[in-house]
């Protein structure tokens, strides 16, 4: 027993070293691995919180007998509703995407897309919203803000439906 620890105690320490490393990376692989799971849930949690707040606010919209009041009213409703909808997870772990798969990694930047512009359109259809005397060419951004708003909403919750 001991002829074989003296013929291989030259190589003992490179294969300890050697045995160390791929330990380590195995760990670092499992944590890595880990702390993705956690933040695609986050991400998941955020973006279906913000879907649940866009779907229960149109679920609870009357039904006008106009066609353009209830599109006008609808309109306001998700702008409002916008206001409240974060991405401060997707902000916080942006540079965590890229270790994502392809489709992952599409799919969480097609919602942040969705949400920024259905965030933005909003805040130009209040202002609108909000001026007393509009000319004709404002009247005009605010109906474009109005079909921006609602087509993003009812195209946001369609996919979500689709991928249910």
């Amino acid at each position: 027993m001991s002829s074989i620890w003296t013929e291989y105690k030259d190589v003992l320490p490179v294969v300890t070293f050697a045995l160390g490393y791929v330990l380590n990376e195995v760990i670092g692989t499992v944590k890595s691995r880990g702390n993705l799971r956690k933040i695609r849930k986050a991400l998941d949690y955020e973006v279906n919180r913000n879907l649940e707040m866009l779907a229960m606010t149109l679920e609870k919209m009357p039904q006008e007998e106009a066609e353009e009041v209830h599109l006008f009213n609808m309109a306001k409703v998700i702008a409002r509703t916008s206001e409240s909808m974060t991405l401060n997870v997707f902000d916080t772990h942006i540079s965590d995407l890229s270790k994502m798969k392809d489709n992952e990694m599409d799919n969480y930047f097609s919602f942040y897309s969705a949400v920024s512009t259905l965030k933005l359109h909003s805040n130009e259809l209040i202002k609108y919203v909000q001026v007393e005397k509009r000319s004709e060419a404002q009247s005009k951004q605010m109906l474009a803000r109005v079909v921006a708003v609602t087509t993003l909403a009812k195209t946001m919750l369609k996919r979500r439906s689709a991928k249910s």
